[in-house]
């Protein structure tokens, strides 16, 4: 009677590895890009609908509504970046309507068109007070930038390319060109 011996040789076990080190090597960045992909466009939704939220107060309460930058949840904080997080609140009395948490990540939202550059407030008919312009940046720089146009309608919109050059156009039709 034969005794087999059960197990894996050496060489077996290394072209298993070699060949899992190989598909990793090929997966793992474009496992990352999805993921960046994806934290993009929730963060495009999150804001977005934060906009659209901040405009419906205004029409329903019928009065004006700040939708601005916030690294606290509590106050606005004056400054152009709004990756730290964001409120929506009552321009008349300053109360918290709604709380936006920071993004995460190295990902960057900007306000690169319109002043001041902290707020976006909506009049008591949905209308806004300035054009802006919201720029979403991440890790992959200019070449996945993404953003968001408000028109004086107080309607948000994911920006385009609009002139087909292969750069997105702010509210005004000027060119994005830049995550800094």
């Amino acid at each position: 009677m034969k005794k087999y011996k059960t197990g894996f040789t050496l060489i077996e076990l290394m072209i298993v590895l070699s060949i899992a080190a190989i598909l990793l090597v090929i997966g793992v960045p474009a496992f990352q890009n999805t993921v960046l992909g994806t934290q993009r466009a929730v963060g495009l939704n999150i804001m977005t609908t934060m906009i659209s939220t901040a405009r419906n107060e205004a029409i329903t309460r019928n009065e004006n509504i700040e939708l601005c930058a916030s690294s606290d949840s509590a106050t606005c904080s004056g400054l152009a970046s709004w990756e730290d997080g964001w409120i929506i609140r009552s321009a008349l009395s300053g109360e918290v309507l709604r709380v936006g948490e920071a993004l995460g990540g190295s990902a960057t939202f900007r306000s690169i068109v319109g002043a001041p550059v902290d707020r976006i407030r909506f009049l008591a008919t949905g209308m806004t007070a300035n054009k802006r312009t919201l720029r979403f940046c991440d890790s992959r720089g200019i070449s996945d930038i993404a953003a968001i146009n408000v028109s004086f309608a107080g309607q948000a919109r994911i920006a385009l390319d609009d002139d087909t050059d292969g750069t997105l156009n702010d509210v005004n039709g000027a060119e994005i060109t830049t995550c800094t």
